[in-house]
């Protein structure tokens, strides 16, 4: 065997390891992240047949190809790959375009909770796929019927998913259980705001507890995602932060502070307003579109997610036990996005945390769970929240949270 098919054959050879290797089976396990989201698994499936098929290239015709020539290739290769990721970290600096997206008299800065609800109506455009008006009462809790004497209070306490992010406010999941599953002896209260995470729920609850009773009804709607947005995780993500409060007559208004929960106890922690070049960098690469995962994880996210859902289980037990103690009752539900009902898997690992489960009442199918969300954007549409006050009512009267004579005819 002369040097060049050895060169060849060892390149080959190692392009075949490296198919073995990039899996999502063993890169969840090497990462220690839970890769079920679909559009990344199908990324690392790709991914591993092109390095499959390039080392059996190089194996089969080691005779025949010259060092030189792949060289050459795998210089082009890394150079488009150089470009590629360049523009990727370029459109994280893309500020947000107005005209294609704005949110304008919704949301507030607030000591307390970062940001939160303000009252009154604010309008959430995007262009194409919705123009909706949403109502906020004096509160801060968005626009529900009402009911004057109730037998007992229903509240929702979660993120844009429970808010009712581009929908009116009669097309909620929360609006519809009221309308159309449970009548009039019961009061509900969406208490979900866009962009929260588990701090900011938490914060949220003990803003309303005084309003909780005996015989109420408590349910904690987050995604799984929402346990780990704390502010670790959240002082990186700026796309989040410039959308929460950058648009429309909001733009003079800039976040600077951020709750973050620690053993127990709350700090409010100083975003940062400045970045040095190198940060700024940083910056880029972490929110980046496409390859802004991967840096996370390189970076320790895998530990900060942890961290996150550690003190998010803390948290949980909290509002549980205080809850109870007013006599009321308590629930957890996660409410399921679409990449986590096609695998019928969340994509954190929820085993240590007591919840109803969803997502059985979902469509498992990809036509199906495509007629839920704005497609694009990944927010429930009208029929998103229709499925989800559905699902949300049955798993309630299954958990006897609910009696069936509180049920509309």
């Amino acid at each position: 065997m002369t040097r060049n098919e050895a060169v060849i054959l060892g390149t080959g050879a190692l392009l075949l390891f490296a198919a073995m290797v990039i899996n999502p089976w063993m890169l969840s396990r090497l990462l220690e992240r839970d890769l079920v989201h679909l559009d990344l698994r199908l990324m690392i499936f790709a991914v591993e047949f092109a390095l499959a098929i390039s080392g059996l290239l190089l194996v089969v015709h080691r005779k025949t190809l010259k060092v030189a020539n792949i060289a050459l290739a795998g210089f082009v290769i890394l150079l488009c790959g150089s470009l590629l990721l360049t523009i990727d970290m370029w459109l994280a600096g893309v500020k947000i375009d107005n005209s294609v997206t704005y949110i304008k008299d919704v949301n507030e800065v607030d000591a307390r909770l970062g940001w939160k609800p303000r009252p009154g109506t604010g309008r959430h455009f995007y262009r194409g796929l919705f123009d909706v008006t949403y109502g906020i009462d004096a509160d801060g809790l968005r626009k529900m019927p009402g009911v004057p004497h109730p037998d007992f209070n229903l509240f929702f306490f979660g993120d844009s998913f429970t808010f009712g992010h581009g929908v009116a406010d009669q097309k909620t999941y929360s609006y519809v259980i009221a309308e159309r599953y449970l009548d009039d002896r019961v009061n509900i209260h969406n208490a979900g705001v866009m962009g929260y995470g588990m701090t900011q729920i938490y914060l949220r609850f003990l803003e309303v507890e005084n309003r909780i009773g005996h015989g109420d009804l408590v349910i904690l709607a987050p995604l799984t995602e929402d346990l780990t947005r704390n502010y670790e995780t959240f002082a990186e993500r700026t796309a989040l932060r410039n959308l929460m409060l950058s648009n429309g007559s909001e733009g003079s208004q800039q976040l600077r502070n951020y709750p973050d929960f620690s053993d127990g106890t709350f700090q409010y922690r100083e975003l940062p307003q400045t970045l040095t070049l190198s940060q700024g960098l940083w910056s880029r690469a972490i929110n980046a579109p496409v390859s802004g995962a991967l840096f996370r994880t390189l970076s320790g996210g895998a530990a900060k997610r942890q961290r996150a859902v550690d003190q998010s289980l803390i948290m949980l037990n909290l509002i549980a036990e205080k809850t109870h103690a007013k006599g009321a009752r308590f629930a957890l539900v996660f409410l399921p996005r679409n990449n986590e009902c096609l695998t019928r898997t969340y994509s954190l690992n929820v085993s240590r945390f007591q919840y109803l489960d969803l997502m059985d009442k979902f469509p498992s199918d990809r036509d199906g769970l495509d007629r839920l969300i704005f497609k694009g954007e990944g927010h429930w549409n009208d029929e998103g929240q229709r499925v989800a006050a559905r699902a949300m009512v049955s798993v309630l009267v299954e958990a006897n949270l609910i009696e069936r004579r509180y049920l509309r005819d």
